[in-house]
């Protein structure tokens, strides 16, 4: 029994809140169609889009619009949330434990993140990152604070997981999903964390992940090329039915109860908000330190940094610089100087 439910059974008072005091208009709209509808509300007079304090939202939008080819741009002013796919994005499990990360959605989320930031002047600090797996939240962390290239987001408040950044709050908020439709849903399956993961915005939400994690819904052109407008896919190969769904992940067919996971994704479909992740963002980097590596370096050294002190690897011990070995002296050798006296 849930506590909302045991309240009411020992007659408890309940209320239920009815106005939306956080999000600017139309931001709450999936939440509310598909877990909420059977609660009346309204948007808080402050929530209108329009008022300088959503500002960073218009920002935001315009940004997306001019680079993200093939977003839907609305006309009412109400700001939406955007998908970025990032197909054939890979999804690795962390070593000792069943943790995953996902280094070709981080990129995608960190580099638009990036250009966002400097295009516009926008302080870092008013963007959270926010993601399911504790593996992935440290390898965000590590590559957002290392890599060079990052410099201007490195002081932005660190990547959080869904469950530790419940009851909290961002201007933006940048969703990285880490799972894939080989991978499989995983926690997105969890009706509770998806919708933390996807309601701690006020002015913009941006979610970086595989739209057909769950089904096809969406594809076309550019669909695994990384340009080009793509295209809804109906119901999507794959939907069962409102309660579970039919997924492949690894080579097995399993159905897992997903109803407002899939529901989420073939509504961003069919609204027009899904774009495929520029080529350039998702192209593999190759540096003099090995680009393709940072992520697993990272998440190695995310691990090693839990450890307690005495379990830490120790620094490896200084070598010798390599030179000649010094010449054995054997019985009856003499000194130089005494060589010059015998002669």
């Amino acid at each position: 029994m849930s506590p909302l439910n045991f309240f009411k059974v020992t007659g408890v008072a309940v209320y239920v809140l009815r106005i939306q005091y956080r999000m600017a208009d139309d931001l709450f709209r999936l939440y509310y169609r598909y877990i909420y509808s059977d609660i009346d509300f309204v948007y808080y007079e402050a929530c209108n889009p329009n008022l300088p304090n959503h500002q960073i939202g218009r920002t935001l939008e315009a940004f997306a619009q001019s680079n993200l080819p093939g977003l839907k741009q609305y006309d009412d002013g109400k700001l939406r949330p955007i998908f970025i796919h990032c197909p054939g994005s890979r999804t690795i499990k962390a070593k000792g434990g069943g943790s995953k990360f996902n280094p070709d959605q981080n990129r995608v989320a960190l580099k638009f993140l990036l250009k966002f930031v400097l295009k516009n002047k926008i302080n870092p600090n008013r963007i959270k990152l926010i993601t399911p797996y504790r593996a992935n939240r440290d390898v965000l962390e590590q590559v957002r604070r290392k890599d060079a290239e990052l410099v201007h987001i490195a002081g932005m408040e660190p990547a959080a997981t869904v469950d530790s950044f419940q009851g909290r709050e961002g201007d933006v908020v940048f969703a990285v999903m880490a799972m894939t439709e080989n991978s499989g849903p995983g926690f997105m399956t969890n009706e509770n964390r998806l919708n933390v993961l996807l309601s701690r915005q006020k002015s913009g939400l941006i979610i970086v992940g595989d739209i057909n994690i769950i089904g096809k819904v969406f594809g076309g052109a550019g669909d695994d090329k990384g340009k080009g407008k793509g295209k809804a896919k109906g119901k999507g190969k794959g939907m069962m039915d409102a309660d579970k769904c039919k997924v492949k992940a690894g080579g097995t067919v399993s159905f897992v109860k997903s109803a407002f996971l899939a529901k989420v994704c073939q509504d961003m479909a069919t609204s027009g908000r899904v774009v495929v992740a520029p080529a350039e963002w998702q192209a593999k980097e190759k540096k003099a330190h090995d680009g393709e590596k940072v992520e697993e370096k990272a998440e190695e050294e995310a691990e090693e940094e839990k450890k307690p002190e005495g379990k830490k690897k120790p620094e490896g011990k200084k070598k010798k610089p390599k030179g000649k070995k010094p010449e054995e002296k054997k019985p009856g050798d003499k000194k130089p100087e005494d060589k010059k006296a015998d002669q």
